[in-house]
């Protein structure tokens, strides 16, 4: 049949035919290529749940103390106690350790029905009647807790308080006792243990 082409028709025919077997054949090579990719592509791990922090792993067993009506919670230790709640005013102490009349391990103050800023709270009202008080200076503490600490020393009884403002309550977290500096309020590892731990609550 070809003998009745020319042969510059015959050489074209020739060439497509030869083409179009080459272009099958890479088709049918790349096509097992792939699948030979596809079989071996390694499964994609199931990620894994991270492990605790060391300060997760810390806590894990301390029990909450939590205040649905000014909403908010602070975990602390089996080795410490609430001696005193009355929702306004909570003690916290130290199993074992005694502490006088001046001195607590940790207590928290609420103030309700405040309706101006923390900052014009703090300027405008009196924190102790006998004593002179430092500066409330601006302090991050807690769960990202954006407030002021303001430290009083005294013969009788240091004082630590960290203030926060939540909705129209004013809450006082407070470290007291004889002699204490604003800087072993800071290296307190205890205290500031359980201070991480306060947060708001919805």
């Amino acid at each position: 049949m070809l003998s009745d082409f020319k042969p510059e028709i015959k050489l074209l025919l020739i060439v497509t035919a030869v083409s179009v077997v080459l272009a099958a054949a890479g088709i049918w090579l790349l096509q097992g290529v792939v699948r030979n990719q596809v079989s071996h592509t390694p499964p994609v791990p199931s990620p894994q749940p991270q492990a605790m922090s060391d300060q997760q792993s810390a806590i894990s067993d301390w029990q909450t103390y939590r205040n649905a009506e000014f909403g908010f919670e602070v975990k602390y230790p089996k080795n410490v106690e609430i001696t005193y709640d009355s929702n306004t005013s909570i003690e916290f102490q130290e199993k074992g350790v005694f502490y006088n009349k001046y001195a607590r391990f940790m207590g928290i103050r609420i103030r309700s029905g405040v309706e101006e800023s923390l900052g014009d709270f703090l300027g405008f009202s009196e924190l102790s009647p006998t004593a002179e008080f430092d500066l409330a200076e601006p302090h991050t503490f807690g769960n990202n807790v954006q407030g002021y600490r303001s430290h009083n020393y005294a013969q009788v009884s240091g004082v630590c308080i960290y203030h926060a403002k939540h909705k129209d309550a004013v809450i006082e977290i407070i470290r007291s006792e004889a002699g204490l500096t604003a800087s072993e309020c800071d290296n307190d590892e205890l205290f500031n243990q359980i201070l991480a731990t306060f947060r708001f609550t919805p």
